[in-house]
């Protein structure tokens, strides 16, 4: 039996393109006379046999014959520039360049002189802020430390704690007169005590600041406890032993001082004060004068008799001694120094 005869490769071919040709569906040609639509044709195989369907989509702008419009001139683009991050529209210019070709761009010098331009008024800036800074805070000093809107007003000093006789208020407000005008930013209020306190009759000065311009002086004035006789009358002396006030008379109720003119004449006072109250009521009348000179002290009795009191040590018991003594044994002296043990002559 002889074998079949092999087909002819050629003719078959060219039968097959042409059934191939003829297989494409009506609808697939009105789909590509319509424009851009989906079309959908059979792909047929060699042999005439169908392979697979394929959709073909036109590019947009694909006229209605199938054609794609031509590509511009890539040689016409320019460098692509990517960005790491969106700008904004101030920046766009100088990313994607002038609008048009025949603007220029900006070179590198311009920019850095812009830079250096940008530098010089910030440091202008700067510095016309510090100056107007500055410029305030020295006003302001000078307002209050050396205009007359804070300056001391004598018409406008308060004193209080004065009895109007041995000091007054006119004195007080001599005594700080010197500092009328100074601004109380700048005033001393321990100086402005001290000069209240110079008076003799003032013991203490309290000064307080009334803004804007005025002060107020609390004084403390001194109290008289003894006096000592002076060249044309009698000195009031307080418990430090300072004379104070001179008077024409006798002070009543007060004793009569003889006090040292040195350092120890404050010490002197007191010790004279504490005799004087350790003595009964009725000694107290007999008594002319005590004087002290800081370590011992001594009574002078308006009869002439003196009295050796010795240190103000136990003058509780000294004082009922010396009132026993004077009660029951008359004498010109009695020395009650040593208590128990007192000696009369």
């Amino acid at each position: 039996m002889r074998p079949p005869r092999p087909r002819r490769p050629a003719a078959s071919d060219g039968r097959n393109r042409e059934e191939g040709r003829a297989a494409i569906s009506p609808a697939a040609e009105e789909g590509a006379a319509a424009g851009p639509r989906v079309n959908r044709r059979s792909v047929l195989g060699r042999g005439g046999d169908e392979r697979r369907d394929e959709h073909v989509t036109p590019l947009q702008g694909t006229p209605a014959g199938g054609r794609a419009p031509a590509r511009p001139d890539a040689t016409r683009r320019g460098p692509v520039r990517r960005l790491s991050g969106p700008i904004g529209q101030g920046d766009a210019a100088a990313v994607l360049g002038p609008a048009s070709s025949s603007r220029a761009a900006v070179s590198i010098a311009d920019r850095r002189r812009e830079r250096r331009r940008a530098r010089t008024m910030l440091r202008l800036n700067r510095v016309l802020t510090g100056a107007v800074a500055l410029g305030v805070v020295v006003v302001a000093a000078w307002v209050a430390f050396f205009s007359p809107v804070f300056a001391l007003s004598a018409s406008n000093i308060e004193v209080t704690g004065v009895d109007g006789t041995s000091v007054t208020v006119d004195q007080v407000v001599s005594s700080v007169a010197p500092y009328a005008g100074v601004p109380l930013t700048r005033l001393d209020a321990g100086e402005v005590g001290a000069a209240v306190e110079a008076l003799p009759a003032v013991k203490d000065a309290r000064v307080e600041r009334r803004w804007p311009t005025g002060l107020e002086i609390a004084v403390v004035q001194r109290t008289a406890v003894m006096f000592t006789t002076g060249q044309s009358g009698y000195w009031l002396v307080d418990d430090e032993g300072v004379a104070f006030e001179e008077v024409p008379e006798t002070p009543a109720g007060l004793p009569q001082a003889v006090l040292p003119d040195d350092e120890t004449r404050a010490g002197a006072a007191a010790d004279a004060l504490e005799v004087w109250a350790a003595l009964d009521e009725s000694v107290r009348g007999l008594v002319g004068s005590v004087e002290a000179d800081g370590s011992t002290i001594r009574l002078l009795l308006a009869s002439g008799a003196v009295v050796s009191w010795g240190t103000v040590e136990d003058s509780a018991l000294k004082a009922q001694v010396l009132a026993i003594l004077i009660d029951q044994r008359p004498a010109s002296v009695y020395d009650v120094s040593a208590p128990t043990h007192p000696v009369t002559s």
